[in-house]
């Protein structure tokens, strides 16, 4: 085997070679599942600890620690914070986000429930070094990615405002 020999044999059979990348190219390219087309929308909220009433010097450093972000963080992931953001949809809003999920060729099966739709698609990550939490959420609809989005940062504002408000009622009596 010289080179020569070997670029003889190339050049007599390349077109062997071309047919069958040519074919194992298009079943690689039929062969894909098709992808779903999901949208992504991003929510940023900023924790921070300054509540102040009247202009004086600070005593203590109140500034957001990393612990009370993981106390955040911990909380959205709740069951209870779950169900009090879930159940602020109105039936209109849970028709719009489960429109996109349903079969087009089973029109009579009953959609994803809302669980099965939003939380395998809502993500909150605290940006390292900051006291930002950014939540993201994908759906099929780009107009449901930002309705999930934004509730569910109004809701947790909410939340947290309702569990200081119960703790400090309960503190008085």
């Amino acid at each position: 085997l010289t080179p020569r020999s070997l670029l003889n044999l190339f050049f007599e059979r390349w077109w062997i070679g071309l047919i069958a990348g040519a074919a194992a190219a298009a079943i690689f390219v039929l062969a894909q599942p098709k992808q779903e087309l999901y949208y992504r929308t991003e929510v940023k909220m900023l924790f921070d600890k300054k509540e102040r009433v009247l202009n004086v010097q600070e005593v203590v450093d109140t500034t957001t620690s990393q612990l009370d972000i993981n106390h955040h963080l911990e909380q959205m992931g709740t069951n209870s914070f779950y169900e009090y953001f879930a159940s602020s949809f109105t039936p209109k809003e849970v028709e719009q986000i489960q429109a996109a999920y349903r079969d087009p060729e089973h029109p009579d099966q009953p959609p994803k429930s809302l669980a099965a739709i939003i939380r395998p698609n809502l993500q909150f990550v605290n940006k390292r070094g900051t006291a930002i939490v950014v939540v993201t959420v994908f759906n099929r609809d780009p107009d449901a990615a930002a309705l999930i989005a934004n509730r569910f940062a109004q809701k947790y504002i909410y939340y947290t405002l309702d569990r200081a408000n119960t703790g400090t009622n309960s503190a008085i009596l």
